[in-house]
């Protein structure tokens, strides 16, 4: 896959690294016109597995993001919040989404 990252977190609910989009080269290797943003991502935990999307760096509780929360409460749903921490869009029951002996695989995708 091209310009792939690999970052172990292992910092909590703290977002201490940030990874800027090329938005000039995603649109040139997308092959769907359509699709705004892909990600694939793979995640090992026991549960609360946290993905911020932010036009900045280290966002305030106002900003508008987008932050996506998986096996929350326990490993127990899976949310998409528009604020850090609050302001859940929507909420689906996801039972043992993670785990902590194997990494799962998941990706994001964004249409315009």
């Amino acid at each position: 896959a091209q310009q792939c990252k690999e970052h172990i977190c292992q910092d909590g609910y703290n977002y201490k690294i940030f990874y800027s989009v090329d938005t000039d080269n995603l649109k040139a290797l997308s092959k769907d016109s359509d699709t705004a943003f892909e990600m694939h991502l793979g995640i090992q935990a026991t549960s609360n597995g946290h993905i911020l999307l932010s036009p900045v760096q280290k966002p305030g509780y106002s900003d508008p993001v987008y932050e996506i929360v998986v096996g929350g409460g326990g490993n127990q749903f899976t949310e998409l919040r528009r604020n850090l921490k609050r302001n859940a869009r929507t909420s689906v029951k996801t039972p043992r989404i993670l785990s902590s002996f194997e990494v799962r695989g998941f990706y994001i995708k964004m249409s315009h």
